[in-house]
């Protein structure tokens, strides 16, 4: 019982998620509905619960390799992703050819002097 009622309150999450990604259109929406989705509801899963305290210590660590960029890792302890920067050749079909790409880099949300 106690899952069938965590798993319709995170069904109302992706439904909801859905609906403030839409405001950006269409393409806004396509790319961003995964990636922010994704990490929010690994958190709520991991805490089995959705009080607010429970996901921030949950979410710590977390691990995704199904983002549309790749493999991603939620930061320890400001919430941000540790992601890849990629320098790639566009192509005639809208693709593009990565010519490299970095490890893992960590998100600085607040870098010095930021105002």
């Amino acid at each position: 019982h106690n899952k069938n009622v965590m798993l319709k309150k995170i069904n109302f999450l992706d439904e909801l998620l859905d609906k403030a990604e839409l405001g950006g259109g269409a393409y806004h929406h396509e790319r961003l509905a995964k990636r922010g989705k994704m990490p929010v509801r690994a958190a709520v899963e991991k805490a089995g619960s959705f009080d607010i305290d429970k996901i921030a210590v949950a979410s710590n660590g977390i691990e995704l390799d199904t983002a549309p960029e790749g493999y991603v890792r939620i930061h320890d302890s400001n919430h941000h992703l540790w992601s890849k920067t990629r320098i790639g050749i566009a192509k005639t079909d809208g693709q593009f050819d990565v010519i490299w790409e970095s490890g893992l880099i960590e998100p600085d949300p607040f870098p010095e002097g930021y105002q």
